[in-house]
C-alpha cells in the first residue's frame, strides 16, 4: 500500500505552531516523494496554510504522518518530530500580523526541526521538493530565534519583484475592495519605491490602506503630480524640489504631519490623487 502524507490542524490560536510545523514538514516529505499532501484543516487554518505556500487536498487520511509526541497518534506508524520545547506559545497569525512573509515562516518552521543548523539556511518549497531527507529531522529541542526570522525575512524580501511585493501587501490588507485591481499600475510603482527601504509588510499594509482612503482634493497635489512623468525616485524628487515652499508646507500639514518629508513619503499624496482622478472618470 502506498504512503499517504496527511496532517491535521484541528485548531488555530495560541500554541498552534506545533500543528503547523507538523503540517509543513509532512508537506516537504510529500514534495520529495512527489505525492499529494492531505490535510484536515480547521477553517481558520486554511488561509494560513495558503499564506505559508502549502498546497494540500482537504480530503483523505493516510498511514504516514509526522506528529508531535505530546499529541495522540491517530495514524499507523507515525514518524515523530522532536519535543516542542523552544517553539513560541503565540499563534502563527501573530507573525503574519507583524508583517512577516509566509515564505519566512515556512523556512523557520522547517528549520526548527529539520536540516543543518547553519547561518543563512533558508529552506524553500522548491529546494525541499528535491532534497528533503527524513534522516535530517533533528532530535531534541527545536530551533527558534528572532534573529533568524529577521535574517530570513530580509533574504526573501529582497527577492520579491514589484508584482510579488504588491500581491503580498494586498493579501495582508483588510478591507481593500476588489476594484483595487483597477489601480495596480499606480500601486506597483508606489510600493516598489517604498519597498526599497522597508523589510516588513506591516508599514506597506498601512501605507496602502491610507492610500485607498477617501480624502479631499488639494490643488497642491495637482501641482506636484504635473511634474511627475514616470515612477522613479529621481523624477519624484525633482517634482518635489520644484514645488513652492507654500505648496510643500500645505502638503506636509495635510498628509504627512511632520517637518521633514522625503520624496518617497510624498508618493502617498501622488498615488492618492491618481486613484481619485481615475475613480472620478
Amino acid at each position: 500500500m502506498s504512503t499517504t502524507f496527511f496532517s491535521k490542524i484541528e485548531r488555530t490560536g495560541k500554541g498552534d505552531l506545533t500543528l503547523f510545523r507538523d503540517a509543513v514538514i509532512t508537506y516537504c516529505a510529500a514534495l520529495r516523494a512527489k505525492k499529494p499532501f492531505h490535510c484536515e484543516a480547521h477553517p481558520e487554518a486554511v488561509p494560513l496554510l495558503k499564506w505559508l505556500g502549502v498546497e494540500f487536498q482537504a480530503e483523505g487520511q493516510g498511514e504516514k504522518s509526522y506528529a508531535d509526541p505530546s499529541r495522540v497518534a491517530l495514524y499507523t506508524n507515525p514518524t515523530r518530530l522532536p519535543q516542542t520545547g523552544g517553539l513560541p506559545t503565540c499563534s502563527l497569525a501573530d507573525f503574519r500580523e507583524r508583517g512577516l512573509l509566509g515564505t519566512t515562516l515556512f523556512a523557520a518552521l522547517v528549520r526548527s526541526s529539520y536540516g543543518p543548523d547553519e547561518p543563512g539556511y533558508f529552506p524553500t518549497q522548491s529546494e525541499l521538493g528535491f532534497y528533503f531527507e527524513d534522516s535530517l529531522i533533528r532530535d531534541g529541542e527545536v530551533l527558534w530565534d528572532e534573529d533568524y526570522l529577521t535574517e530570513c525575512q530580509e533574504f526573501f524580501f529582497e527577492e520579491l519583484t514589484p508584482d510579488e511585493l504588491l500581491a503580498n501587501t494586498l493579501d495582508a490588507c483588510q478591507g481593500v475592495g476588489e476594484d483595487v485591481e483597477n489601480y495596480r499600475a499606480e500601486l506597483k510603482g508606489v510600493l516598489f519605491l517604498i519597498g526599497e527601504r522597508e523589510q516588513n509588510l506591516k508599514p506597506l499594509k498601512g501605507f496602502l490602506e491610507r492610500l485607498l482612503q477617501p480624502g479631499s482634493q488639494m490643488p497642491q497635489l495637482q501641482e506636484f503630480l504635473n511634474g511627475i512623468s514616470q515612477w522613479d525616485r529621481e523624477t519624484v524628487h525633482q517634482a518635489w524640489v520644484a514645488l513652492s515652499s507654500e505648496s510643500k508646507e500645505s502638503i506636509e500639514r495635510e498628509l504627512i504631519g511632520q517637518a521633514q518629508v522625503e520624496p518617497q513619503d510624498i508618493l502617498l499624496a501622488c498615488g492618492r490623487d491618481l486613484l481619485h482622478r481615475r475613480a472620478g472618470r
